[in-house]
């Protein structure tokens, strides 16, 4: 196991991982995306979206994509079951990144996942 980095103790890094558990929670073992193209029929709120996270997911911006995709699963029956794992799947990928570059201890993944935490813990605490 790795050094923790000056200024990080114990109780932030239980919080990191405990925060990045709770994230892979929603994600279970869904079978992998049968097609890249899955949005290219969607509405175009839900396209916009899907391109939105895209983006973010391919940046690294780990808060954007995630509550993106989150959004996308919201949509719930709406989505047609291609679209759906094409999500799950995305979420899950993007999620094992994050979790893998915080404990590689890059600064912007560890602020990620506080952020994101925190949002859960604001959203479950209404």
């Amino acid at each position: 196991m790795k050094n923790v980095p000056i200024g990080l103790g114990k109780t932030a890094t239980a919080f990191a991982l405990t925060a990045a558990l709770a994230l892979l929670a929603g994600c279970g073992n869904h079978a992998p995306a049968t097609s890249a193209q899955a949005f290219d029929n969607a509405d175009a709120k839900l396209k916009d979206l899907w391109t939105q996270a895209g983006q973010a997911d391919k940046n690294n911006d780990y808060v954007t994509a995630i509550t993106d995709y989150k959004q996308i699963l919201a949509a719930g029956s709406s989505l047609t079951p291609e679209q759906n794992s094409t999500a799950e799947d995305a979420l899950g990928k993007i999620n094992q990144r994050l979790v893998a570059a915080s404990m590689n201890g890059d600064p912007a993944a560890r602020q990620a996942l506080s952020l994101l935490a925190t949002q859960m813990h604001q959203r479950t605490s209404h």
